[in-house]
């Protein structure tokens, strides 16, 4: 699936940048605009891993981890050639940990399991990113259209609580920087012609990334955003 938005994103891009100019000048409202969204995203659960040799002995511990549905807001400006558009934008995905279980294990044999609860552990996710779209000409107000994009993601853990056998365990925290993605399908109404309404489904995706002696897995996230773009 990760490959497939990828390819999807990468192919959204660079159509909008070999865009016709021919085609373009076939539709109005070519030109620089500022956009700006807002709304929520619902983060799947990513899993990780951690080893370290202690005593001679590997151990090993594998996480889950939950979290909350969160806020994601996404600002930035792009140019619309008419029936593509491309943009720069700063995205904001915040969320927090509500629970995480792992399984321990020494020398590939396991030997405890636990799930706890998680207090104060937040996620922040701060990307920048080049996204590319296609307008569908519905010869009405009403625009649909499909996009996506990729770019730098910086991912943020602070530290959390949780209890193990009765202990108050606190984390560390740490953050790390990762290639990030997300893919689009939205709705645009054409409210005047400096303003344009839109609301928009959301997939947004990073790679892998370590964060001191632990791995994790990618985090993806599923979410929406309603905004206005105003053109220049």
């Amino acid at each position: 699936m990760k490959s497939s938005f990828l390819l999807f994103s990468a192919a959204v891009i660079g159509s909008a940048f070999v865009a016709s100019p021919a085609l373009a000048e076939e539709k109005d409202g070519q030109g620089w605009y500022g956009t700006a969204g807002i709304g929520f995203v619902a983060p799947n659960n990513p899993t990780g891993d951690e080893c370290q040799m202690i005593l001679a002995s590997n151990v090993c511990v594998d996480y889950d981890f939950s979290f909350d549905t969160g806020l994601s807001g996404e600002i930035g400006v792009g140019y619309d050639f008419g029936q593509f558009r491309i943009e720069g934008t700063y995205v904001r995905n915040n969320t927090s940990m509500n629970n995480i279980s792992t399984d321990g294990s020494v020398d590939n044999v396991k030997y405890a399991t636990f799930s706890t609860d998680v207090n104060d552990g937040n996620a922040n996710l701060n990307s920048f990113m080049v996204n590319g779209y296609i307008d569908f000409d519905t010869k009405s107000k009403f625009v649909p259209y499909l996009g996506g994009g990729i770019g730098y993601t910086n991912v943020n853990f602070s530290s959390y609580n949780v209890k193990v056998s009765g202990y108050e365990v606190e984390s560390g925290e740490g953050s790390a920087n990762t290639f990030g993605y997300q893919a689009k399908a939205g709705i645009s109404y054409l409210a005047s012609d400096n303003i344009d309404i839109f609301g928009e489904a959301t997939f947004f995706g990073t790679t892998g990334f370590s964060i001191e002696t632990a791995n994790v897995d990618g985090v993806t996230s599923w979410g929406a955003r309603g905004g206005v773009r105003y053109r220049f």
